[in-house]
């Protein structure tokens, strides 16, 4: 195996919910297998292809993944060819437009606008964590990492703030909209104190 990657449901690009057809960033939406040696730099250029039939006739291994999200997953096995890895790691992506991928991407931007907005208000003293957490229902609220809001606290660095978290319990990446009424009101507590 080459990799396994446990990736939880809070990763950026799984809250995205969006394809973008690049791997690299593909693969972060959630937990994720790769298999294989993919081709070394040794291999000469003209058996460098994704014609899984030439290399299989060349004997070169290719690197295949495979997306793992939501319910049970089985995972059985035996004997695999570079081609059969091939096959079973075709899958087919959504496919977006021009306009929704564009539709998206302003979403997105529009919601880290309000995001900084958000901890700025708290920076400046014009909204308290409190009151962030009353609002926690709201989408991007909920949303918005513990982390994130307490480091805007004017004083709370991140040596600070990883320390008040794990004394509350609270998970690094946890948000907001994730916190139980225990959580907050001990985060509430040592923020007075």
């Amino acid at each position: 195996m080459g990799e396994l990657a446990l990736v939880d449901s809070s990763s950026r690009v799984g809250e995205s919910g969006l394809t973008f057809m690049e791997t690299l960033l593909d693969e972060n939406a959630t937990c994720h297998l790769a298999w294989g040696a993919g081709l070394p730099p040794g291999v000469p250029a003209h058996l460098r292809t994704d014609d899984p039939a030439r290399l299989d006739a060349a004997g070169v291994n290719t690197l295949c993944g495979m997306m793992i999200n939501g319910g049970p997953v089985v995972i059985s096995g035996g004997p695999l060819t570079s081609r059969s890895l091939w096959e079973r790691c075709l899958m087919a992506l959504p496919v977006m437009t021009v306009e929704q991928r564009a539709k998206a991407l302003a979403k997105a931007g529009e919601a880290r606008t309000a995001r900084r907005a958000l901890l700025a208000e708290v920076a400046c003293g014009a909204v308290s964590v409190a009151e962030v957490f009353e609002r926690s229902g709201q989408d991007l609220v909920g949303r918005t990492r513990v982390v994130q809001v307490l480091r805007a606290v004017p004083g709370y660095g991140p040596a600070r703030v990883a320390a008040l978290m794990a004394a509350c319990g609270v998970e690094e990446k946890q948000r907001v909209g994730a916190l139980n009424e225990q959580q907050r009101e001990r985060l509430l507590r040592s923020l007075i104190s």
